[in-house]
């Protein structure tokens, strides 16, 4: 038996799609990770990346303005030699 024509299959639709919203408790429950993960880590974290972001920039401010300070200096001795 040979087959000549191939027929066209389309989808069926098997479930009908209901429009939610995923940070809804309701329907997604409690969130399962505030009991490992405590929200004042979060925070605490949070601050102390910001203030080790704000050290870290005055460090280079301060090693920019000493390299600054450096040929400066270097350049006023040359002169009254």
């Amino acid at each position: 038996m040979q087959v000549t024509v191939l027929f066209v299959l389309t989808a069926a639709p098997l479930v009908k799609p209901i429009p939610f919203q995923a940070c809804d408790p309701s329907v997604a429950g409690p969130d399962i990770f505030q009991r490992l993960i405590p929200m004042e880590a979060h925070t605490d974290s949070s601050l102390y990346r910001s203030e080790m972001i704000l050290l870290s920039t005055l460090l280079q401010l301060y090693m920019y303005l000493s390299n600054i300070c450096a040929k400066e200096y270097k350049k006023r001795n040359m002169v009254n030699l």
